[in-house]
């Protein structure tokens, strides 16, 4: 279901930042349009890729209504971005690959991964028992204000985030 961000994330990416209500059902069009292109082969080679485009396709308007409110203080700045940590405690490389970046303009960032199923809730990051995006906090190396996931679910989109002052008590720990 993610393929689209996967693959057409750019493409999408440079649009996305100027969807508004007032251009919400072009939005919606251009998106499925590429997820057209994009799923069009894998559905060729893999009969269980047209569920996933099946389900994806019913979530576009709920991800296009939560992009045009997302939008009012955040932009994509960057999808797909590798990163790494040279020399972490002197002895490792740390490298991940973060699904988007958005910045707000006020030298803030934001980082989103993107998640099919369940996602972790809010306690199990601030515990430490889900890593992953406390990790990517860490590889970012910038001013992070949020990091979230984005949860993707047959016909709704819910995101878990964790903002400004959670982060710092997060990366005390």
């Amino acid at each position: 279901c993610l393929q689209i961000f996967h693959s057409g994330a750019n493409k999408f990416a440079s649009e996305s930042n100027k969807i508004q209500s007032s251009n919400r059902k072009e939005a919606i069009i251009a998106l499925q349009e590429l997820s057209r292109e994009v799923f069009s082969s894998a559905i060729k080679e893999n009969y269980q890729h047209r569920g996933w485009y099946n389900r994806w396709a019913q979530m576009i308007p709920h991800y296009i209504d939560w992009q045009i409110e997302h939008g009012e203080f955040w932009s994509i700045k960057d999808t797909e971005m590798t990163t790494n940590l040279p020399e972490f405690a002197n002895k490792f490389t740390l490298k991940g690959r973060l699904d988007r970046i958005d910045y707000n303009g006020h030298n803030q960032f934001a980082i989103i991964d993107y998640k099919t199923g369940s996602i972790p809730n809010t306690q199990d990051i601030k515990s430490g028992e889900s890593v992953q995006l406390p990790f990517y906090h860490l590889l970012m190396q910038k001013n992070v204000e949020q990091i979230s996931y984005l949860g993707f679910d047959i016909k709704k989109i819910k995101q878990v985030k964790i903002e400004s002052e959670q982060l710092l008590e997060l990366k005390e720990k």
